[in-house]
C-alpha cells in the first residue's frame, strides 16, 4: 500500500497530466484507471512502463504539480456504535467518468458510507480537485435512496455558510445513479485531533502547548456550533453530529459534513414512530426513543454536548458497548460526568457539557448559539484568569510576607506566642503556587514551636570545632577534638566510636571518603592523614602538603585526594591510596582553593595569582587556558552537571563561567573579598558571601538577586545547601547560624545559638540534621525543622489554642476569652487535633 507523501505525488502528477496536455487521450484514461486499481505501483512507475513519459516529460509534469493534501476519511463499519445508522450497503467499483459530458474524472476513493462513497476527483473544466460523492451502484434501482441522497445534496446546497462544505454541482450518471461535486476538504477530522490531543499527554508536553492545542479544540466546537445554528435558520436538523463529522482544515477551518441523513421540512414526514436515526454513541435520548417528532434543534445540541464531552475526556460519552445496549443507556441519559473521568477538567466546562447534553430537550440550552456563547464566555474568563490569579498571588504573597515582618520583629523582642500568631496568618495569607513561600512559613512555625528542642548534640573538643563532616550513611559524624586531633561521634546517642586521631596541632579539616570508609583530617603541623573510618586506625603513609590545610575533598571515586591552602610549589593532589602527590611539578603560587567536578575527573585550583587551573585529576596535568580574576581566588565551586564553576575572589568579584567556552556569563560585583560560594544541588541558584559581610542568593541563569540578603549582625563565615536544595544554612561571627528558604531568602525559624563564632556547616546526608563547628570548642548537631502539616485553618486554630491568643477585629492581638477558647479547641479536634505536640 502507498503511503500518504507517494499518494500525494501522484495525485500531483495526475492533475498536472489532465491539465497540461503531456499525455492525451485513451492512453491517460488507462493509466489513470490501473492506477487506481493499483495497490502496488505508483502513477509515476505506470506512466514509465507504458513508455507514455520520458524523463524529459516527466520533469516537466513534476514542475508544474502543486501540492494536496488528502483528508483521511476512513469509513468505519456498520453497526459500530459509532457509526451513523439508517442505511446500508456494501461498497462497489468506481465509474472512471462521473458524467455530466465527462467533466469529472474520479481518480481515488476516499470512504465508503452506507448510502455513497466518495472519490477524489478532477473537475476538468475548472482543473482543480474535488470530492464526489455518489449513490453506490447496489442501491442504484432504490428509488428511497435515490431520494434521500439528492435531497442530501439539495440540503448541503442551500446551506451557504463558511462552516458547511459547499456544493459545486449536482448530476447523474448513465445509469441513473445521481453525484455531486463539493469542495475537497484539506485536513483532519475532530475526533483524530482530540485523540491526538488527548495521547499527547505526558512528560514531554509543554503545559502551554497543550493549552492553546485545547484553546483550538473548543474553537473548534464553537465554530460547529454557529455552522448547525446557520442549518437551523434554514428549517436544517442535521441529526448526525459526532467528531467524525466535523473537519479540521489546515487553515483553521471548520466545517460540519455529512448531511445525509439530516431532517429538513421535506423529510419531516418520513420520521415514522420507532425509527431510530444517526450514530448510537452520540444520539440524542429522543432519537434513541425513535420518537421522530420530538426530533429537532434541541437534538443537534445535544449532539454538540457529546462532541464538547468528547474533547474534555478523550471519547465520546459512550464508548463501549454494543448497539443495544448504548441505545438503552442513551434513553436513559446514563454516562459519567467528565470530572470523574479526568480530575483536571474545569468544573464550568463540565456544567456546560452536561446542561447540552441534558436528557430532556426543554432542559439544554435554547440553541447551539447559547451553548457557543457560553464556551466563549468560558474561554474569555480563562483568557483572564491566569492574570487574576497572578494578580492574586501576588497580593497575598505581599501580605504573607508583611505578616512574616511582623512576627520576627515579635520574635526579636522576646514575644514569642505573639510571633508564632502572625506566622499562621501569614500562611493564611500564603499563595498557593509557587508554594515555596507557604513551605518556608511551614517549616518556621515548626522551628520555633520547637524552639531550644532544635539542638540535638553537644559534642565537646577540648579546642575550636573548626570542622564538622557526616558520614556517607550519616551516622558518624567527625570532628576535631583535644586540640590536636580528631574523633568519630554516634549521631544518634553522642557516643565516641574511636579514640582520638592524633595530630601535632588542631585539625582544620576532615572529610570522609565517599564510600564511607576512610576519613582523611589535616592539622596544622602540615600533615594529612588517613584513618579507617570505623575503628579510627591510620591507613597509609602521611601526606606533607608544606603547611596548615583548611579544606579537604575526595573525588568521587575515592582515588584522590585534594587539599588547600597549601604553600607555593606544593601539590595540592594526592593519590589517595598511596599519598604519592599527582600534581608533581607544583604550582609557582599558593593553592587557596579546590574543588572537584561531580563526575570527580576534573579539579578546579585556585590560587593567589588570581588564576584558576582546571586539572586532569588523573594526571594533573592542566586542561586548557586558566581562568582570570584581577586578585587571589579564594573559593571554587561546580554546578551539578559539571559544566560551569562559580568563582570568588579578592577583586570582590564572584564570577560564573561556562567551562566549554572559558567565558565568565556572569560577573557580581560585592563591596568586599570573597569567603565562600556555592551551588544549589539543582543548579538553578548560586550562593556568595563575603569576609564579614552578608551572604546572598543569586539566580545562576541571570545573576538577579533572590529575595533579602542572608544577614548576621556580625558578618558570615561559612555556608552550606541541604542536598534537597531547599534550605541553605549560614555560620555567623555572631555566635549564631541561621536556616533560610533558598528559593525566598526568608529564614527558617529562630537563629541556632552558640558561645563563639560559627565557622563549619555540614547538612546530613538525608538533610534532617545541620552539624557546627563553633571556636567555642563545642560541636553541635540540631534537628533541621520538617515543615508543619496540614490546612491553614487547622494550623491557624492549633496556634491559637497554645498561645492563648487571637486577633481582634483590627488586626491587633488580644488574649482569648474562655468561650472562644473552649469553642477553638472543640474545632481543632474536628479539623485532626494539634498537627504538632
Amino acid at each position: 500500500m502507498a503511503g500518504r507523501s507517494e499518494l500525494e505525488r501522484d495525485l500531483r502528477l495526475a492533475l498536472a497530466a489532465l491539465g497540461s496536455g503531456v499525455i492525451q487521450g485513451d492512453p491517460l484514461n488507462s493509466a489513470l484507471r490501473a492506477w487506481a486499481r493499483s495497490t502496488t505501483k505508483g502513477l509515476r512507475e505506470i506512466l514509465v512502463s507504458r513508455g507514455l513519459i520520458d524523463a524529459a516529460g516527466l520533469a516537466v509534469l513534476e514542475g508544474r504539480a502543486q501540492l494536496v493534501p488528502i483528508a483521511d476519511t476512513d469509513p468505519e463499519p456498520v453497526p459500530d456504535p459509532d457509526a451513523t445508522i439508517a442505511h446500508e450497503g456494501t461498497a462497489t467499483a468506481a465509474n472512471g467518468d462521473g458524467g455530466a459530458g465527462g467533466r469529472y474524472r474520479a481518480l481515488k476513493r476516499l470512504g465508503v458510507g452506507g448510502l455513497g462513497e466518495v472519490w477524489l476527483a478532477v473537475d476538468r473544466e475548472l482543473n482543480r480537485l474535488v470530492a464526489l460523492k455518489e449513490l453506490r451502484a447496489g442501491r442504484a434501482d432504490d428509488p428511497g435512496a435515490q431520494t434521500l441522497f439528492v435531497l442530501e445534496a439539495e440540503v448541503t446546497g442551500t446551506l451557504e455558510h463558511p462552516g458547511i462544505v459547499p456544493v459545486y454541482g449536482l448530476g447523474r450518471h448513465d445509469d441513473g445513479r445521481p453525484f455531486y461535486a463539493m469542495r475537497l476538504i484539506e485536513g483532519e477530522t475532530l475526533r483524530a485531533a482530540i485523540q491526538r490531543f488527548h495521547r499527547s499527554k505526558g512528560p514531554g508536553a509543554g503545559a502551554e502547548g497543550r493549552d492553546l492545542a485545547f484553546r483550538r479544540l473548543l474553537r473548534s466546537v464553537i465554530d460547529a456550533c454557529n455552522a448547525v445554528a446557520f442549518a437551523h435558520s434554514k428549517g436544517v436538523v442535521h441529526r448526525d453530529l459526532k467528531p467524525d463529522n466535523v473537519m479540521l482544515g489546515r487553515f483553521g477551518e471548520t466545517l460540519v459534513v455529512d448531511w445525509g441523513i439530516a431532517k429538513s421540512a421535506a423529510t419531516a414526514a418520513d420520521d415514522g414512530p420507532g425509527r431510530v436515526v444517526g450514530t448510537p454513541a452520540y444520539m440524542s435520548p429522543e432519537q434513541a426513543e425513535g420518537a421522530g417528532d420530538r426530533v429537532g434543534p434541541a437534538s443537534d445540541v445535544y449532539g454538540l454536548g457529546a462532541i464538547l464531552y468528547g474533547v474534555l475526556v478523550g471519547h465520546g460519552p459512550f464508548p463501549e458497548g454494543d448497539v443495544k445496549t448504548i441505545l438503552r443507556r442513551v434513553r436513559r441519559g446514563i454516562f459519567p460526568a467528565p470530572r470523574r473521568l479526568r480530575k483536571s477538567v474545569d468544573p464550568a466546562l463540565e456544567a456546560i457539557c452536561l446542561k447540552a447534553m441534558a436528557r430532556e430537550p426543554a432542559e439544554r440550552y435554547g440553541s447551539p448559539l447559547d451553548l457557543a456563547d457560553a464556551l466563549e464566555r468560558w474561554l474569555a474568563d480563562v483568557r483572564y484568569r491566569s492574570e487574576q490569579v497572578q494578580a492574586l498571588g501576588q497580593v497575598k504573597g505581599t501580605l504573607a510576607r508583611l505578616c512574616l515582618e511582623r512576627a520576627h520583629t515579635c520574635f526579636g523582642r522576646g514575644s514569642h506566642a505573639e510571633g508564632m500568631l502572625w506566622l499562621a496568618r501569614a500562611l493564611e495569607h500564603a499563595p498557593d503556587e509557587p508554594p515555596h513561600l507557604a513551605h518556608a512559613v511551614r517549616s518556621s512555625l515548626a522551628g520555633w514551636h520547637s524552639g531550644s528542642k532544635l539542638l540535638e548534640r553537644a559534642l565537646p573538643s577540648g579546642g575550636e570545632a573548626l570542622a564538622v563532616a557526616f558520614c556517607p550513611d550519616g551516622r558518624r559524624l567527625a570532628s576535631p577534638h583535644g586540640g590536636r586531633g580528631a574523633r568519630l561521634w554516634d549521631v544518634a546517642t553522642g557516643a565516641a566510636l574511636s579514640p582520638p586521631l592524633r595530630h601535632g596541632g588542631p585539625v582544620r579539616a576532615v572529610a570522609f571518603r565517599p564510600d564511607g570508609a576512610r576519613l582523611a583530617t589535616s592539622g596544622d603541623e602540615g600533615v594529612v592523614r588517613c584513618w579507617d573510618a570505623l575503628d579510627g586506625e591510620a591507613v597509609g603513609p602521611p601526606i606533607r602538603p608544606g603547611g596548615p590545610v583548611l579544606s579537604l575533598s575526595f573525588n568521587a571515586d575515592g582515588t584522590r585526594l585534594a587539599a588547600a591552602p597549601v604553600s607555593a610549589g606544593a601539590p595540592c593532589l594526592w593519590d589517595a591510596e598511596t599519598g604519592a602527590p599527582i600534581d608533581t611539578s607544583g604550582p609557582a603560587s599558593r593553592t587557596l582553593a579546590v574543588a572537584f567536578a561531580p563526575d570527580g575527573k576534573v579539579l578546579a585550583r585556585g590560587s593567589d595569582d588570581g588564576l584558576v587551573l582546571l586539572l586532569d585529576a588523573a594526571t594533573g596535568r592542566p586542561i586548557g587556558p586558566p581562568l582570570a580574576h584581577d586578585g587571589a581566588v579564594s573559593a571554587l565551586a561546580f554546578s551539578p552537571d559539571g559544566r560551569r564553576l562559580l568563582t570568588g575572589g579578592h577583586d570582590r568579584r564572584a564570577r560564573l563561567w561556562e567551562l566549554d567556552d572559558r567565558v565568565a556569563v556572569v560577573t557580581l560585583p560585592h563591596p568586599r573579598p570573597i569567603a565562600c560560594v556555592g551551588f544549589r544541588p539543582g543548579g538553578e541558584a548560586i550562593a556568595t558571601a563575603c569576609e564579614g559581610g552578608d551572604a546572598r542568593l543569586w539566580d545562576a541563569a541571570d545573576g538577579r538577586p533572590i529575595g533579602e540578603p542572608l544577614s548576621h549582625r556580625a558578618g558570615v563565615s561559612c555556608l552550606a545547601f541541604r542536598p534537597d536544595g531547599r534550605l541553605i544554612a549560614t555560620g555567623g561571627l555572631d555566635a549564631h547560624a541561621r536556616l533560610w528558604c533558598s528559593a525566598t531568602a526568608l529564614p527558617i525559624g529562630p537563629p541556632l545559638g552558640h558561645g563563639g563564632p560559627v565557622v563549619a556547616l555540614a547538612f546530613s546526608p538525608d538533610g534532617r540534621r545541620l552539624a557546627t563547628g563553633c571556636a567555642d570548642g563545642v560541636a553541635r548537631c540540631w534537628k533541621v525543622p520538617v515543615p508543619v502539616e496540614g490546612t491553614p485553618e487547622r494550623i491557624s486554630c492549633w496556634v491559637r489554642v497554645t498561645t492563648d491568643l487571637e486577633f481582634d477585629p483590627g488586626d491587633a492581638i488580644r488574649p482569648m476569652d474562655a468561650g472562644t477558647a473552649w469553642n477553638l479547641r472543640r474545632h481543632l479536634v474536628d479539623l485532626g487535633g494539634p498537627p504538632l505536640r
